[in-house]
């Protein structure tokens, strides 16, 4: 999970795709109930936005699943330190862990790791159909990834939530002086507002951090009362956005 500032972007949602190279960009909706839907999503997106460079994949928290683990003591090296992760998700994933790949942040011995698992078989077909348009992926990360690069600079002055929302799904992230602590996703068929006001209060018991905190939010494609439940929140996007809020401006 690479850090994602290329002039050339790309954010996949279940039901839409956005891309940015340079100043031009383009937004599509994936079509429902058609196995080629993502494909032809994506062509139209291209069709409008031309690319002949490598693009960075940004993915949506539906796709691309994530968890904080914590590092062992001792030292590991590359290698060992993704056959340790796929350990550890094996024993809360059991016989399905066989069907995602796994990418990993560097971290200390004894710091969180961030791990993303992403589908093999969905993955290989986002790759086929960007092929198909002559387009290589420079990288493929989820969202939290994306947004914690975009602001790291911010996370590192003090501590605070990171809150991605989309349509039906919540991603929640403490940091503390730029070092992830806490991360959570959540699915929603509740308010989107009291559901965060409730996660944030949930997780900072779990993790014994502040629920006081400010609570940096980015949202795809949701509109909601985000001042109701009465945290400080702090929009970095305008309006209720669309999918290329997940590769920034």
């Amino acid at each position: 999970m690479s850090p994602m500032w290329s002039r050339a972007r790309l954010a996949v949602l279940p039901d839409r795709v956005g891309g940015r190279a340079g100043r031009r960009s383009a937004d599509a909706a994936v079509p429902a109930g058609q196995p080629d839907g993502l494909a032809k999503a994506l062509a139209e997106v291209f069709t409008k936005l031309p690319c002949k460079e490598p693009v960075e994949v940004v993915l949506s928290h539906a796709l691309a699943s994530i968890w904080l683990l914590a590092m062992p003591d001792h030292r590991l090296d590359w290698q060992e330190t993704q056959g340790w992760a796929r350990e550890q998700l094996a024993a809360k994933l059991g016989e399905r862990i066989t069907r995602y790949r796994l990418a990993c942040q560097p971290a200390e011995p004894g710091e969180p790791l961030l791990v993303s698992a992403i589908d093999e078989e969905w993955l290989a077909g986002l790759l086929t159909a960007l092929a198909s348009r002559n387009v290589k992926a420079a990288s493929v990360q989820p969202w939290l990834a994306a947004a914690g690069n975009r602001w790291r600079s911010r996370m590192r002055r003090k501590a605070g939530w990171l809150a991605m929302a989309e349509p039906g799904r919540l991603t929640l992230a403490f940091f503390d002086r730029g070092t992830p602590r806490a991360v959570r996703g959540i699915q929603l068929t509740e308010d989107m507002a009291a559901a965060l006001t409730n996660a944030v209060r949930r997780e900072a018991l779990l993790a014994g951090v502040s629920d006081q905190a400010p609570v940096w939010l980015e949202a795809a494609g949701v509109q909601a009362d985000w001042a109701a439940g009465g945290l400080d929140v702090r929009r970095l996007t305008p309006g209720d956005g669309d999918a290329r809020v997940l590769i920034g401006g």
